[in-house]
């Protein structure tokens, strides 16, 4: 499912399965409701106007250099592309946090936070890579327990009526620094394949938020937080799904942690002017 880079960087699908589970927390925690309908005919347009963006942003800045860390103008763009990734570190953080403590009541996404950064900090971007296939493989395992579980209990009539509005996915969550740091992210040229990271994310947030239209139909499913959907999971004896899944979602943001731990470091070496392994063309 996913393939090593070479010659440095992260292969798509790894820098792909972090955003998958950043994107899914909106629809766990309670956000404002939102219309089915908004949410595709919105949510689609920004999602491909992203793709577009990105894919041009990442051709000047391949063409410009801006993560070489050579002159002024390279440093300058390594320094703020890393606030931005320290800004998103800190909000994975504190996703992963509010989940672990509102459904556990577990301080466990701060206390390990220290062996995350480190390993994160000192890992090869090849160890991400061989890594992400097995959550990969899991995510895909439990997607489809997921929809088998809740198939005789979803209701097409209900996904868009005119009356009806769920707990969604917020729509102001789709900005993600990866999308415009490609280059230097992604090995050679995948990082034309990336460029579609952004329709992926959207993918992610309309399945799960489409799937409680489904489940709860017009009135049942207006307010309610995302965690309802995995609450309704049953298949035979085994009725508590939601707690394995929502486990799995947690390993996907701890490995975002640490991915994104490392991507800091890179920049930090750019923005110093020490030579690292190359990750652009």
């Amino acid at each position: 499912m996913n393939q090593p880079a070479v010659n440095g960087g992260f292969a798509p699908q790894t820098l792909f399965l972090g955003l998958a589970a950043s994107s899914l927390a909106s629809s766990f925690l309670k956000t404002e409701e939102l219309s089915a309908r908004s949410f595709l005919l919105w949510g689609l347009p920004a999602a491909l106007g992203l793709c577009l963006l990105s894919a041009l942003l990442a051709a000047e800045f391949q063409a410009r250099e801006l993560f070489s860390g050579k002159g002024v103008f390279s440093r300058l763009g390594c320094g703020v592309s890393g606030l931005w990734f320290a800004v998103e570190l800190i909000r994975t953080v504190r996703t992963a946090q509010e989940v672990c403590w509102s459904q556990f009541s577990s301080m466990a996404a701060l206390s390990v936070l220290p062996l995350l950064l480190w390993a994160g900090w000192a890992l090869p971007e090849a160890v991400f890579d061989r890594s992400s296939r097995v959550l990969w493989w899991l995510a895909g395992l439990g997607a489809l327990l997921c929809a088998a579980g809740l198939a005789g209990q979803l209701h097409w009539q209900n996904l868009f009526p005119a009356s009806y509005r769920f707990t969604g996915a917020d729509l102001g969550q789709i900005l993600y620094p990866e999308y415009f740091a490609l280059t230097f992210l992604c090995p050679q040229r995948q990082w034309r394949k990336a460029v579609w990271m952004p329709l992926g994310s959207f993918g992610v947030q309309a399945a799960f938020c489409f799937g409680m239209a489904l489940l709860f139909g017009a009135r049942q499913g207006s307010g309610l937080p995302g965690y309802e959907l995995l609450r309704s999971w049953t298949l035979g004896a085994f009725s508590r799904f939601d707690a394995v899944f929502l486990l799995l979602w947690l390993a996907a943001m701890f490995f975002r942690i640490c991915v994104l731990a490392h991507i800091l470091r890179l920049l930090w070496e750019k923005f110093r002017g020490r030579s690292v392994c190359e990750v652009s063309p």
